[in-house]
């Protein structure tokens, strides 16, 4: 048997021990489990860890008895395209995903070692839950220490769309964005655990979501270009259903990030505060079952395999929970304030999240259709750009609008008097603005408007 796979059951054990630590360290209110909780994160660290280097090594070397290094790798392989390699493949990604979510652990387990709060045993249990289930599928349904009969004399080499230098960057920030959102899901599962649904839970994952969320705008920024250079499809976005999953996330956790402030200034928002931290961590486990289930026809995703089951129960199995918990302290998710003006913060960020909802929902109806269409028709209908476009546009111009306004705004209310005057001096340097910008020949109406 591989190392790599040994090193990664070890891993799969360690979890499940902090799993169990920290569930008895709640129940028995026992430190001592709780510092057990906290050595089996880092030894589920440490063997994930081992197991990444083993299959770099694997691929460094062109260790060619290994399945996978011979799938995503030849001799002639530039050095840098063969560390690529490592998230290339569908084995290679997820292990990948695995280790990032080990670190996030690990680094919030040490940084907070020495504080005592109560919340934390909770946020040990719920992210080592995502990891054994990661854990689970790369040992059990998609092996990248899988040997072959016998070694054979040269790989079948990476794709040629994947030799390209944004291949080192853009999966893994993507990654980076989909598994830093973990972290703030656990924190709010540990508060409806817990019945602590005061800032508190926000205060100590806010600098995670705004990690995760800046990752995942750089991810989707660098693999719009890289689709852009690559396949030519003449634009940034052509709405394909693997772009769409990494969008989708996105718009939650804009949403999520300015509902915060809301909370953390006038206490309220709870309820999409909690709702959206869930729904972000589930459209990114959406996003990974899309792209690796493939159910719908995409030139990112992969082929179809039999993950796409174990992702739709681990989806299941978190609605339920989530709702489970939410139902029993949703006394405790009341606002202990309300919108008083609708010329206020607090209602333009209300708007915004409603807008950032249903565009994820249209957006998400669209990407899924072919899906539906193939249970119930027999075969795949794809709604082309055409159908986002039109329903895209609209939501954006209305973002904008929010955009520009927002800043102007003050919570609780605003003075009408003070927002026309600023509004108008902003409008006069708008338009001289687009004057320049005519004179400089740029005559595109939509976008001088």
């Amino acid at each position: 048997m591989h190392l790599g796979y040994i090193s990664l059951l070890l891993a799969f054990i360690s979890t499940a021990f902090t799993i169990w630590s920290s569930a008895t360290g709640i129940r028995l209110k026992e430190e001592k489990f709780i510092k057990n909780a906290r050595l089996s994160i880092f030894l589920q660290f440490l063997f994930v860890s081992l197991a990444v280097f083993l299959l770099a090594y694997a691929l460094v070397t062109r260790d060619f008895s290994l399945k996978y290094v011979a799938d995503y790798t030849d001799k002639h392989l530039p050095l840098l395209y063969t560390i690529s390699a490592l998230w290339a493949g569908q084995a290679g990604s997820l292990l990948f995903w695995t280790w990032l979510l080990t670190i996030f652990i690990f680094i919030f387990m040490v940084k907070n070692r020495k504080r005592d709060v109560d919340l934390h045993p909770y946020v040990f249990a719920v992210s080592s839950a995502v990891v054994l289930f990661f854990l689970g599928l790369v040992i059990y349904s998609t092996n990248p220490f899988e040997k072959l009969p016998y070694p054979v004399p040269d790989g079948y080499g990476l794709n040629p769309l994947l030799q390209n230098f944004a291949m080192l960057f853009h999966p893994p920030t993507l990654f980076l964005g989909f598994v830093g959102f973990t972290i703030p899901f656990a924190f709010a599962m540990a508060a409806l655990m817990k019945g602590d649904l005061s800032s508190k839970w926000l205060n100590e994952s806010r600098n995670w979501t705004l990690f995760a969320w800046i990752a995942l705008s750089v991810g989707n920024l660098l693999g719009a270009q890289w689709a852009y250079v690559e396949l030519g499809w003449g634009g940034y976005w052509a709405w394909d259903p693997v772009e769409n999953a990494s969008l989708l996330p996105w718009l939650t956790g804009t949403a999520l990030v300015h509902s915060i402030m809301a909370q953390r200034a006038r206490n309220m928002m709870k309820k999409w505060n909690i709702t959206l931290a869930a729904l972000t961590f589930l459209l990114t486990i959406l996003g990974t079952f899309i792209t690796r289930s493939g159910i719908i026809s995409s030139v990112h995703a992969f082929g179809r395999s039999n993950l796409g089951s174990l992702f739709m129960a681990f989806m299941a199995i978190t609605i339920i929970v989530f709702i489970a918990l939410f139902s029993w302290r949703k006394k405790l998710l009341v606002s202990e304030e309300s919108i008083d003006n609708l010329l206020s913060r607090e209602f333009s960020f209300l708007l915004f999240n409603g807008i950032m909802i249903v565009l994820m929902i249209t957006i998400l109806w669209g990407t899924l259709y072919p899906a539906f269409t193939e249970l119930f028709v027999g075969h795949q209908i794809t709604l082309g750009e055409q159908f986002f476009n039109k329903i895209s546009i609209p939501f954006g111009i209305l973002m904008l609008l929010l955009l520009a306004i927002c800043p102007l705004l003050y919570w609780r209310e605003t003075n009408e008097e003070d927002l026309k005057k600023k509004i108008t001096t902003y409008f006069i340097i708008d338009v001289i603005f687009v004057v320049v910008l005519i004179v400089a020949g740029i005559r595109h109406i939509p976008s001088l408007i």
